[in-house]
């Protein structure tokens, strides 16, 4: 390899592992916030999805529990 490109290389590597050093320092630094739509409505907890809709991914039945 020529000099240029060892050159290259190591600027490129010093970029990519730079950006994930910086964006892990970021993410330590401000984690993300739980948005109120993240959280489940009043009486939503205890309700359990039916197995067969969240396998098939039809909603669950009414009034039937798991």
């Amino acid at each position: 390899m020529s000099t240029s490109a060892v050159v290259m290389m190591i600027v490129a590597m010093v970029m990519v592992w730079g950006g994930l050093l910086l964006a892990l320092i970021n993410i330590k630094r401000s984690p993300e916030e739980v948005d109120e739509l993240d959280t489940p409505a009043p009486g939503e907890q205890d309700r359990v999805p039916d197995e067969d809709a969240v396998r098939t991914g039809e909603p669950a039945a009414p009034g039937r529990r798991a």
